[in-house]
């Protein structure tokens, strides 16, 4: 071979590698760039479909094509990963999992309503899995309406325990069918989204046999697992309506739970989010607008007190966002059940000077509140019904104090004149020291609490619900 066919070869080698990587990149950068999914239905019965993705409350339409034959949603940058939801009309079609950022190409074909997938093979899996759930919650239904039927007949005990015990066999092995198609799609799709959702909606274990005779324990038990497969790591669940709707339920168990729940339970569940920052935030901030929103009716503030604790405590979280949670924290630790409110000084309607102290009754409805906010009238209205309340001020079982802490005396005399409840004690810290030196977390009025006879918190906040749940032990 001469030198010159060995430079031309060279050179030829050169140009096909240059080629060949330059095909590589192309390749790399159409699966890392953009995202397109190609559908192509055998029905036409609908007007537009829509691809739907979670907000962080819920579903919204986020993009829609006129129907037709084939149809493509696509756009130049990738999608965030999640689960999203393809719709028809108003009706939805199905679910579509992204997994990555990094091949966002699919192809589906939709007839007779059902969708099929191209390119997936974690959707593929996952529309067989819907299916065979959707199967065995039919079949499961059809057993227990079985079973109820089959333990109010009129059979022999023995026939109707024979039959029992045979559904609920049947049961168990449906049951275990569900566990193994679980299993089965935890190994094939390990570090997929869909994983990530199965071991997120896991049922937890059942407990030990004797916590069944017990509710508190059982109550305790569920609330202390409820997180335990929960893989809060895996940030694309944020972008699913399972993890929201999961926090949401939480929140709502707590509420019900009251003062059973151990101490420990919201801190522990936080402190496995810690895990990740955007999961952190996406919980806190779910429960703050539940659990630490005194407007919202699971208000708890035992447990916001916790959370803004253990918020403290998160290295990641910012120091602006630490400021914020400091001076939440100084707020409602003031006040809390179980202490001494702090005294202050009062106008009688007499005129006469005094202090909150002096106030003597076996129970005291401490109400602050403005007599022309339209939210205190009611409250007032609400509470000159209730007659168990009446009956424990004739029987001077308790004494109700309205408090009006604004600077503006008219306010009050014309109150005094017009629609004071002649039952209750009225009074104006005329000193203004309630406002000025900040006794009381009053951002909201009216609020009330019920405090014994030393003047200590029995409730903070108390609604007019939770007072009549008191009253029938205050009258005895």
């Amino acid at each position: 071979m001469t030198k010159n066919m060995i430079e031309k070869l060279q050179i030829f080698v050169f140009f096909f590698l240059l080629f060949v990587l330059s095909g590589l990149q192309s390749s790399s950068q159409a699966q890392t760039q953009g995202f397109k999914i190609e559908i192509e239905t055998f029905d036409l019965n609908f007007d537009s479909i829509y691809l739907q993705k979670f907000d962080g409350k819920k579903y919204v339409n986020w993009m829609s094509l006129h129907a037709q034959s084939n149809m493509v949603f696509e756009q130049s940058q990738s999608i965030p990963a999640g689960l999203y939801l393809l719709t028809l009309d108003s009706t939805i079609l199905g679910e579509i999992l992204i997994s990555d950022t990094l091949y966002q190409y699919l192809g589906i074909t939709i007839e007779n309503g059902k969708l099929g997938f191209k390119n997936s093979a974690e959707n593929s899996a996952n529309v067989f899995y819907q299916n065979e759930m959707q199967r065995i919650v039919k079949e499961m239904k059809s057993l227990e309406q079985q079973f109820f039927a089959m333990r109010n007949s009129t059979i022999s005990e023995i026939a109707k325990k024979k039959t029992m015990d045979s559904l609920q066999a049947q049961a168990k092995i449906f049951m275990q069918k569900i566990e193994d198609d679980q299993t089965d799609l935890l190994q094939k799709f390990p570090d997929a989204l869909m994983s990530s959702l199965i071991r997120a909606t896991a049922d937890i274990p059942d407990p030990p046999s004797y916590y069944y005779h017990d509710q508190i324990l059982m109550i305790q038990y569920e609330m202390e697992h409820f997180f335990d497969t929960y893989p809060f790591e895996d940030e694309r669940l944020l972008n699913t309506s399972i993890a929201y709707d999961k926090y949401r339920q939480y929140a709502a168990m707590i509420f019900q739970v009251g003062d059973i729940l151990p101490d420990s339970v919201v801190t522990n569940i936080l402190k496995k989010a810690q895990v990740s920052v955007k999961a952190y935030q996406s919980i806190f901030e779910t429960w703050q607008n539940s659990l630490g929103d005194i407007s919202s009716p699971f208000w708890n503030e035992d447990v916001y007190i916790e959370m803004l604790y253990n918020a403290l405590n998160y290295d990641k979280i910012d120091t602006v966002q630490k400021q914020s949670y400091q001076t939440q924290l100084k707020r409602f630790n003031k006040n809390r059940k179980g202490s001494l409110i702090p005294d202050f000084e009062i106008m009688l309607g007499d005129g006469t000077i005094t202090t909150m102290y002096s106030m003597k009754s076996p129970y005291i409805l401490l109400y602050f509140h403005n007599p022309e906010c339209p939210t205190c009238v009611e409250t007032r209205e609400q509470l000159s019904k209730i007659e168990l309340l009446n009956q424990a001020i004739d029987q001077q079982k308790i004494m109700v104090v309205t408090v009006f802490f604004e600077k503006d005396q008219n306010i009050w005399k014309r109150y005094l004149r017009e629609k004071a409840n002649q039952k209750y004690i009225n009074v104006w810290n005329y000193d203004n020291e309630i406002e000025t030196q900040e006794l009381f977390e009053l951002n909201m009025i009216p609020f009330m609490f019920l405090l014994d006879q030393d003047k200590r918190v029995i409730e903070k906040d108390i609604s007019i619900q939770s007072l009549e749940t008191y009253l029938p032990d205050i009258l005895k």
